[in-house]
């Protein structure tokens, strides 16, 4: 008896060190962030063995966050999927800032011909800015402050638009901008400016906040907030 369970224990170390010398067990790794204009949440997913993305596969991902389920079959590496923050959350039309979601994502089918289940969860921070102003006649005061997450270094940007049928400028040469301050390497969560009110109206301002290094953790990389006024600087609306 004491043989046989030397045996069974020789047996079963074996086939351990068997295993490692196969390599590391196949893993699912991904990544998740939301996009610059804050309705889409962008998916990189891989399947890994020995650190190293395995191209042959055939199977179904699927991905849940926030109470919504999405399912896709694939034959390949999911990279850079979007899916719309309506299918993500039905009962609005993007997940709200300022909040931390768990993303839950899941694999099963083949990978190199052998069948697996694989099971990966990444938390998803999503920093809101919450902007108040102070106005007078010719000027108005932006006061903006990052909320849902730690310091982190970046560059602020408050900016002045009058309202065209471009709502979102590329850059600071857009002829619809009035006034702006851009300061970069700010510690701060929060920032004032002082710029000039527009004549015209409509207009919007605009407070906007990127992270200087968008890789360190799971925090999206961007932020913004809008507020848009009538002629006497009475607050329209919020975005």
């Amino acid at each position: 008896m004491r043989y046989l369970l030397m045996g069974l224990i020789f047996i079963i170390l074996c086939g351990c060190r068997a295993e490692v010398d196969q390599g590391l067990p196949y893993e699912l790794d991904g990544s998740a962030s939301y996009g610059m204009d804050q309705d889409k949440i962008y998916i990189n997913t891989n399947i890994l063995k020995n650190r190293r993305t395995v191209k042959n596969i055939d199977g179904m991902f699927t991905f849940q966050i926030n109470g919504r389920r999405i399912e896709k079959k694939t034959k390949n590496p999911i990279v850079y999927d979007q899916f719309e923050g309506s299918e993500i959350e039905p009962k609005l039309k993007r997940l709200p800032p300022g909040k931390s979601y768990t993303l839950y994502m899941t694999f099963q089918g083949e990978a190199n011909g052998k069948k697996i289940r694989l099971r990966s969860k990444k938390m998803i921070q999503i920093p809101g800015i919450k902007i108040d102003y102070q106005c007078k006649p010719d000027k108005i005061t932006i006061i903006a402050k990052l909320i849902g997450i730690e310091r982190q270094k970046g560059s602020w940007e408050l900016t002045v638009h009058n309202k065209n049928e471009d709502p979102y400028p590329d850059d600071l040469t857009d002829p619809t901008i009035v006034d702006f301050y851009h300061k970069e390497g700010v510690e701060r969560t929060e920032l004032s400016g002082t710029l000039k009110r527009p004549i015209r109206a409509p207009f919007y301002i605009q407070a906007s906040f990127w992270k200087d290094d968008v890789m360190v953790d799971w925090v999206s990389p961007y932020a913004y907030r809008r507020v848009e006024f009538d002629k006497d600087c009475k607050e329209l609306y919020r975005f």
